[in-house]
C-alpha cells in the first residue's frame, strides 16, 4: 500500500511530464479561446489546468477530463475555502 507521500510524489512527478504539459497546453489552446482565458466555472482569469476526475490520470483528453479554472475555483474544487 502507498502513503499519502508517495501517492504525492507520484503525482508531482506525473505533473511535471511532458504527457501532462501536452494536455494542459492542448485544453489552453481548444477552450481558451472558446471561453476567452475565463474561467469554466466564472468569469476570472483561467490561470490552472485542473483535472476534473483522476481516474484517467496518465490517459486524460482536454476537455473531457482536464478545464482551465482560476485559482479560487481550484482551491474549491481542492476543498479549500468551500462556499
Amino acid at each position: 500500500m502507498t502513503t499519502r507521500r508517495q501517492r504525492q510524489t507520484q503525482y508531482a512527478t506525473y505533473r511535471s511530464g511532458i504527457w501532462w504539459r501536452w494536455v494542459s497546453f492542448i485544453t489552453h489552446l481548444v477552450l481558451y479561446p472558446f471561453l476567452r482565458g475565463r474561467c469554466i466555472m466564472c468569469p476570472r482569469p483561467a490561470n490552472f489546468t485542473h483535472h476534473r476526475h483522476y481516474g484517467n490520470r496518465g490517459r486524460e483528453w482536454p476537455v473531457r477530463d482536464i478545464v482551465p479554472v482560476c485559482a479560487e475555483c481550484h482551491k474549491r474544487f481542492h476543498g479549500v475555502n468551500k462556499i
